[in-house]
């Protein structure tokens, strides 16, 4: 009996190794690694190899420059490894450039960090197989949306931007949006970037009696704003679009100051081994750190069920949810994230937080 029982286990063992040997998903990772987005490109890299080390992955890593008229040599590289599905891309043009290639190599590619609504748009009609696990710039403009009509309705406003075209462009939908819900400021703003001081905007703000104001703006001119409010000793509360959470910066952020955050799933209790784990291999999971993690776990995911099922990969990866670290993920039918990750999170000197309930 003994004997048998042995006999079982080593079975069951060699069983579970050749599972594990059979497995062998090869997982492309683009992320850049030079220039200025290559801090957020090691975050990717880092996340990805210790999530498809965990799991028994095959990570393929690929070069962004982020620069246009590299996306062919990207796809090349893909298909050349014999990718099987590719995550990362943080660049909307090399992304762009790629996917025709993808396409036609049935490599689906999943984006942590492209969220223009253009593209998601033109992959769509072209077939190209983008699934986004970033927030699309929707998403971004409904959230800001929900909480101005609601919190701020009946407080005077003001929607000030700086000029850049993707900043603008958010201001105009979100005022847009506002006004479809019956909703207006009472004043529309520029903010001139790079400057010591936005005193002349602050006097502007003051004489038209605004208490709260959407800015959309750099990290720095946003915090120098905010400064200058504060030593005027005028209480008008600020709010900026994502990306200031992440943006490093320069000036000192003002306590109080409100943005759009992500769930922060390393403050996650159920996530805090892997958090460890991480930090054990001097990994901080912060940035794309963790939306590394996660789109690997869809990947793998997606890919074992398109072996199991005899489909494709784009195929499992429309049709069921995923549990990642940033919890179940589903994607729309026009492969977007299927819930809004977007939340108001306000500065507490040291991090963002949920603000405080009124």
């Amino acid at each position: 009996m003994p004997c048998r029982r042995l006999t079982a286990t080593l079975f069951a063992l060699l069983a579970t190794a050749a599972l594990a040997e059979a497995k062998d998903l090869a997982i492309g990772v683009v992320a850049p690694e030079n220039g200025p987005l290559a801090i957020l490109g090691q975050q990717v890299s880092q996340g990805a190899a210790h999530q498809a080390e965990a799991l028994g992955d095959t990570v393929l890593p690929v070069k962004d420059s982020c620069a246009a008229g590299d996306g062919d040599r990207i796809a090349d590289a893909l298909i050349a490894a014999k990718a099987q599905i590719a995550i990362g891309f943080l660049c909307r043009e090399t992304l762009e450039e790629a996917l025709p290639k993808l396409k036609d190599a049935g490599i689906p590619a999943i984006t942590i960090g492209v969220r223009a609504d253009g593209l998601m748009e033109d992959a769509l009609k072209s077939g190209w197989p983008l699934y986004r696990l970033a927030p699309s710039q929707k998403a971004e403009i409904d959230r800001l949306a929900e909480e101005i009509s609601t919190a701020w309705s009946a407080e005077p406003f003001a929607l000030i931007d700086d000029g850049a075209i993707g900043n603008h462009d958010l201001t105009e939908n979100l005022r847009a949006e506002l006004e479809a819900k019956g909703v207006k400021p009472v004043l529309a703003d520029t903010l001139r970037p790079g400057q010591d001081q936005q005193l002349t905007l602050v006097r502007h703000l003051t004489s038209a009696g605004v208490l709260r104001a959407f800015v959309a703006a750099d990290r720095d001119d946003f915090a120098v704003l905010a400064r200058d409010l504060m030593e005027a000793t005028q209480p008008i509360t600020l709010l900026s679009g994502s990306g200031i959470d992440t943006t490093p910066g320069d000036v000192p952020l003002v306590a109080g100051v409100q943005t759009l955050v992500v769930k922060d799933a390393a403050a996650d209790p159920a996530n805090q081994p892997l958090v460890e784990a991480l930090r054990a291999k001097g990994v901080e999971p912060e940035g794309y750190v963790m939306a590394a993690i996660a789109a690997v776990q869809v990947a793998d995911a997606a890919l074992s069920a398109a072996a199991d099922e005899g489909k494709a990969a784009s195929e499992t990866l429309a049709s069921r949810a995923f549990e990642t670290v940033l919890g179940p993920v589903r994607f729309t039918e026009g492969h977007e994230l299927g819930e809004n990750p977007f939340a108001i999170g306000q500065w507490n000197g040291k991090a963002f937080a949920p603000p405080p309930k009124p």
